[in-house]
């Protein structure tokens, strides 16, 4: 699987990154009923329910603009590979959305909840294998393009053609620009477009670092992204050749005024804005290897926050554009990476 960086921790500690042809309309995919034990609660943590339950996978999920209603690249029994899915928080309903013949990830919601985004491989499903490797376990696939359709997952339409990485995206708040991710020019960097695939630009130019996994703030001034240092190979590095450590950056809108949030001897990666766009979210591997959890902090590095207490993997924290619940995705419930929610309003 691959990316938004995705490094997921199975249970077993082992690194897994994952990202992140054309059906006519979405289809239904009824979740088994929630398990009627309760969900564990661990101490420190404001309460946790989990959202998914059923499949391979599910993870990285986003909320609507209205907050009720997620997106997240989800893995049935019987999908061959990712796909998009929606799911009515209210009515629990489950959606899959433009299914494809390719690998369905990364995906998002417009602003104005009319469209997602989502990257795919739909276009070289067939074709040979063109990895990547840059300092980490699992390779940057070269298949993956990216995408919008209608929210229903109907009228989808090609933005890039660059034959690279093309990833990790995110819409503006706005709505008129799109931020990613692409290896097109040798290094992971991040990019703007418009959002019909015109006037793509590149933000950062970093031959020493590979940048990734980028979002607006709320007010549409700044950008929180991760990086790390690490030579790009045509092999698998090694663990002692991988990438030991990442750190979280922000920096202005256009590009400029880059600067470190972290700076610890972690692998600090998959940030997120809270609402008020002082503050951050993340995962880090802070407490030690096999442990991945969610931390906030604030964007000149001050006031540090474990939010998490589970000791395995939680990651990908999205927040409510009210602020008061936060999407992540964990193994905390049956070793597969699953969609919770906690509610951020009781901490």
């Amino acid at each position: 699987m691959f990316i938004r960086f995705v490094i997921i921790l199975s249970a077993f500690s082992l690194f897994v990154l994952m990202p992140c042809g054309c059906a006519d309309g979405p289809d239904n995919a009824a979740q088994k009923p929630a398990p009627t034990a309760p969900l564990k609660q661990y101490a420190g943590e404001a309460p946790v329910t989990q959202l998914t339950f059923n499949g391979k996978e599910n993870s990285e999920a986003y909320f609507s603009p209205d907050n009720k209603t997620i997106i997240f690249q989800g893995q049935e029994d019987s999908d061959e590979q990712l796909e998009v899915y929606t799911l009515n928080l209210e009515t629990k309903e489950k959606k899959r959305l433009a299914a494809t013949p390719g690998k369905e990830v990364c995906t998002y919601f417009h602003p104005d909840g009319t469209k997602i985004l989502f990257s795919s491989t739909m276009s070289m499903h067939r074709a040979k294998d063109d990895f990547v490797y840059y300092g980490t376990m699992w390779p940057c696939d070269h298949s993956f393009e990216i995408y919008t359709a209608n929210a229903d997952g109907t009228s989808i339409k090609r933005l890039t053609y660059n034959n690279a990485y093309e990833a990790e995206t995110s819409f503006s708040p706005d709505g008129k620009k799109i931020l990613f991710t692409s290896d097109r020019e040798g290094n992971l960097e991040l990019y703007v477009m418009n959002i019909d695939g015109t006037e793509q630009t590149r933000l950062t130019n970093t031959p020493d670092l590979h940048e990734g996994g980028a979002f607006f703030s709320p007010d549409g001034t700044m950008i929180v992204y991760r990086a790390w240092s690490a030579p790009a190979t045509a092999i698998q590095p090694t663990r002692e050749t991988k990438a030991k450590t990442a750190q979280i950056y922000v920096m202005n809108a256009n590009g400029t005024g880059s600067r470190q949030v972290t700076k610890t001897e972690c692998f600090n990666w998959s940030p997120y804005f809270m609402q008020d766009g002082k503050r951050i979210v993340f995962a880090s591997n802070a407490e030690g290897k096999g442990n991945n959890e969610l931390y906030m902090i604030d964007i000149d590095g001050n006031n540090l926050k474990r939010l998490t207490f589970f000791e395995g993997f939680d990651s990908y924290p999205v927040v409510s554009s009210d602020g008061k619940k936060m999407l992540f995705t964990s193994t905390r419930a049956d070793d597969k990476p699953q969609v919770f929610i906690m509610d951020l309003a009781t901490e």
